[in-house]
């Protein structure tokens, strides 16, 4: 299948690039079904339905949004990557610094460090309807 042979690090950059190029199906194919996101503030979402429904989400209220990395480091299924967000929307611009555990091939956790003082992305999809499971 799709994916299962490529490295943590391949996976985790095929996630940004699937996420920058809004192919959902690209990111479905790379995530787990227990995969869980959470944000800087570590608010989650639970589940891949969830994490597609909230890419999908993002993609209609922040059409410009996108994830350039300028370093990735792989230890293990660990991927550590350091970036930014960016937009015509100041207040998604920020660098920020991202996590992920990848699996046999799939993407199982996915964290962003951001600054503290940032809104919540979780929080921010509920409050536009996201109705996915989070904790």
């Amino acid at each position: 299948m799709f994916g299962r042979h490529r490295s943590p690090k391949d996976v985790a950059l095929a996630f940004v690039a699937a996420c920058n190029a809004r192919d959902i199906a690209g990111v479905k194919a790379l995530l787990d079904p227990a995969m869980v996101f959470s944000d800087s503030r570590g608010e989650r979402l639970e589940g891949a339905a969830a994490v597609l429904e909230a890419v999908a989400r993002v993609n209609a209220v922040a059409p410009d949004l996108r994830v350039e990395i300028d370093q990735a480091v792989q230890r293990g299924e660990l991927v550590l990557l350091s970036g930014r967000s960016l937009s015509a929307n100041p207040a998604l611009t920020v660098a920020t610094q991202w996590s992920a555990r990848v699996r046999k091939g799939l993407l199982v956790e996915w964290q962003a460090f951001g600054r503290p003082a940032d809104g919540s992305l979780v929080g921010l999809l509920r409050a536009l309807g996201h109705n996915g499971e989070g904790k």
